[in-house]
């Protein structure tokens, strides 16, 4: 890490005032945008950020300190970078967190523009990456309760269901009276084969 952190309002206020997209400015090496994004990012002086840049370079090398600056950006690093991605004809940065946005609001409706806007780079693909598991974890809900109604249907249509179903404490289903078992009382089930 060689930044600190890069808020998405910051990014999409620099190329709205100087009309550049600031990964295709990286990309040419252009010096200036490299010592405004480390002022923004370390919030510091030209001087700060030119001997900060100057130490990148000596570790790193020219072409390396721009991309890794570069992905400092963008919050992190491909998992591989040799993957070949399909990627949409962006003009700018900001479309592409405007997309990134789209995409969030598409699953996240409590995710508000300002709030998005808020975010680093680096935390906003932590909350999209939780989205996403809260996400898969409503979908296997939502089939564990649509196989739960099928199984109940069934057993009613077929006389196998005598009686509603009951649900322990952890939402597994069990047997009438045994949904605020203690430990010791479904070890003791358990045993004798009730549960």
């Amino acid at each position: 890490m060689l930044l600190k952190e890069f808020i998405i309002k910051d990014i999409i206020d620099y190329e709205i005032l100087h009309d550049c997209d600031i990964l295709g400015e990286l990309s040419y090496g252009n010096i200036d945008v490299l010592v405004d994004l480390v002022k923004m990012s370390d919030k510091c002086d030209d001087v700060t950020a030119c001997n900060k840049i100057d130490g990148f370079f000596k570790k790193y090398g020219y072409e390396n300190t721009f991309e890794l600056v570069a992905y400092e950006v963008i919050g992190r690093e491909p998992e591989n970078k040799n993957d070949e991605h399909t990627v949409k004809d962006y003009k700018t940065f900001s479309e592409v967190l405007e997309n990134f946005y789209n995409e969030m609001q598409a699953i996240d409706g409590n995710l508000g523009l300002s709030d998005f806007w808020k975010l680093s780079t680096r935390y906003m693909y932590k909350y999209s990456d939780g989205l996403k598991d809260r996400y898969i974890f409503n979908l296997n809900k939502q089939s564990q309760e649509q196989f739960l109604n099928a199984e109940t249907f069934i057993g009613l249509l077929f006389g196998k269901l005598k009686e509603p179903l009951h649900f322990n404490d952890q939402g597994q289903q069990c047997k009438a009276g045994q949904e605020h078992m203690t430990l010791k009382e479904k070890i003791l089930a358990v045993k004798n084969h009730e549960l």
